[in-house]
């Protein structure tokens, strides 16, 4: 009877023993990834006073994905190598000298390098903040809910806040990003908290490396499936998070930068909302049967314990690759024949991706769509 009524407290117990390190942990996720959505309210007053126009604002957004993208290449597996907590503290790191560029910034060129910086570091936190979470935790699903909400509500709030902030306060294109400065405070002493979950090896280079699929060719093809889909979807945000903001003030007359970055941080919300909330059977299956929308928070199934982090690497790689040409696109369509054009092209742009990726999860698996679940779960 004794050791019957034990049993519920140690599980009690252990729980609580996860809950400072993972809330540590979602802290810095999220509001890393928040930094890389501050700029979005901010372009139409940048663009105002460095007098750029849509082309421009596409490669200032484009810089922010070139950080990500060439970190993952380069260092998507740095924290199975050397361990989580040192590449969180990089991470955060960068997200302070991106910060500290924006603050001063007084030309275009270092708008652009703060970009690439605050890009590098989001490449770094996707990858070891997603495998950290699903270490930590041990409940896959709640791992799977906490990590989505660290990565796409961090991207809502930053967009959100800037808006709010930018509306009311003097000199908003600095004034945000001293706030941000102290939140980014606050994470660095959360990080005091995070312990060391990964194995550490020797031997890390930085080189370019390939990307790293899952064992055997239906994980393989199920993976490639999910990342078409994926970068698909990535072309819609790529158009929210780079010219909406100019869209609703030229096309509608929304000038409040309050309301700019409620509406794009809409996007994310409903985006994070849909993968919470969603029945898994829907998530899972879709409405072909092997087809379903991917899910970037769900990392262990196919991944080894020695390679996860570089297998979310390779997956957080279709995101951020899926924004490059249609941001591309969008920029030059803009300028020339305006947004209403653009915006058609990228609709017709996505819907063929997802086709591609639609064709290629139809014969697989529908448990391996992505590739964030362990084989023990």
């Amino acid at each position: 009877m004794v050791m019957a009524g034990l049993v519920p407290h140690f599980a009690t117990a252990r729980q609580a023993h996860h809950v400072v390190p993972a809330a540590a942990v979602v802290l810095i996720y999220t509001v890393v990834m928040a930094g890389g959505t501050l700029t979005i309210p901010l372009y139409v007053l940048w663009a105002s006073k460095f007098g750029f126009g849509p082309v421009t604002t596409t490669l200032v957004f484009i810089a922010y994905v070139i950080g990500v993208v060439g970190t993952l290449l380069v260092s998507g597996s740095l924290s199975d190598a050397i361990g989580r907590c040192p590449v969180l503290a990089l991470a955060l790191a960068l997200t302070a000298l991106s910060t500290l560029g924006f603050a001063l910034a007084n030309s275009l060129t270092i708008l652009l390098i703060s970009r690439v910086v605050s890009g590098a570091a989001t490449g770094l936190i996707t990858a070891t903040a997603t495998s950290s979470v699903a270490e930590i935790v041990p409940g896959r699903k709640t791992a799977a809910v906490l990590a989505t909400a660290a990565n796409v509500g961090g991207l809502s709030l930053g967009t959100i806040a800037a808006g709010l902030l930018a509306q009311f306060v003097q000199a908003p294109t600095r004034t945000v990003f001293w706030c941000y400065l102290v939140v980014c405070a606050v994470a660095s002493i959360a990080w005091l908290a995070v312990p060391e979950t990964s194995d550490r090896r020797t031997g890390w280079q930085p080189r370019i490396r390939r990307p790293a699929l899952p064992p055997g060719a239906s994980r393989a093809r199920s993976f490639l499936a999910s990342g078409v889909l994926v970068a698909a979807s990535s072309g819609v945000n790529g158009f929210f998070s780079s010219l909406a903001p100019a869209f609703l003030r030229d096309d509608l007359g929304i000038s409040n930068l309050a309301v700019i970055g409620v509406g794009v941080g809409a996007l994310f919300i409903s985006a994070l909302l849909a993968q919470i909330i969603a029945p898994p059977a829907i998530l899972r299956r879709g409405s072909c049967r092997d087809s379903a929308p991917p899910r970037p928070r769900r990392h262990r199934r196919t991944a080894r314990s020695g390679n996860r982090a570089e297998l979310s690497a390779t997956y957080f790689l279709f995101v951020y690759s899926g924004l490059v040409v249609p941001v591309l696109l969008l920029g030059f369509i803009d300028q020339a024949v305006g947004t209403r054009i653009s915006s058609t092209a990228l609709a017709a742009l996505v819907i063929c991706t997802a086709l591609v990726g639609l064709t290629l999860g139809r014969s697989t698996e529908p448990a391996h769509l992505t590739p964030m679940e362990d084989p023990r779960d």
